[in-house]
């Protein structure tokens, strides 16, 4: 015994036709949802922004609490300026600190000394917050590199930028305030 749909008697020729089907007792069909853990591990590891150089503005630098058995690092957030990648945010870290007893992490602080210095600000262990508060102020310009490495973003500032068109841009399309 066949058993025709509805769908079958439509023709298959017609366009713009919209269907509404229905289950059993005039519910709609129930949509199969992904499960909790497919939906995580489709979230990808980086940012949808292509490794390449990019004007960009920082959002933020935030010097993080220390965490025990982890050390403390400086948060980044980067907003992209480069038309194609407009608002698209990259957040980073410089881990300054090994472990609860404050042993420099040498390679993270060596970027963020060296990050510093190319906005402006060079920095001492004694004004870290102070810089990072005056960063996020300031909101400054930046000439980016994105690399990925693994699968994490790896953010390079190679220069500042005093101003141009898409920083410009950046700025009065809101993408920069930062929460409270």
């Amino acid at each position: 015994m066949a058993i025709k749909s509805l769908a079958n008697q439509v023709d298959e020729n017609a366009e713009g036709v919209e269907m509404e089907t229905k289950t059993p007792g005039g519910a709609p069909p129930a949509q199969k949802k992904a499960s909790k853990a497919q939906s995580f591990d489709d979230v990808p590891l980086g940012s949808d922004v292509k490794d390449g150089k990019y004007e960009a503005v920082v959002k933020a630098f935030v010097l993080q609490d220390p965490i025990e058995g982890k050390g403390q690092s400086v948060r980044f957030t980067i907003v992209i300026a480069s038309e194609d990648y407009r608002g698209e945010e990259i957040t980073g870290w410089f881990k300054i600190f090994e472990d609860e007893n404050q042993e420099v992490a040498a390679k993270g602080a060596k970027f963020f000394k060296k990050t510093c210095v190319i906005l402006g600000h060079p920095v001492t262990a004694d004004t870290i917050d102070e810089v990072c508060q005056i960063i996020t102020e300031e909101q400054p310009g930046v000439l980016i590199q994105k690399k990925t490495n693994d699968g994490f973003d790896n953010v390079y500032f190679n220069g500042l930028i005093e101003d141009s068109p898409a920083i410009r841009a950046t700025h009065e399309a809101g993408y920069l305030n930062v929460a409270e």
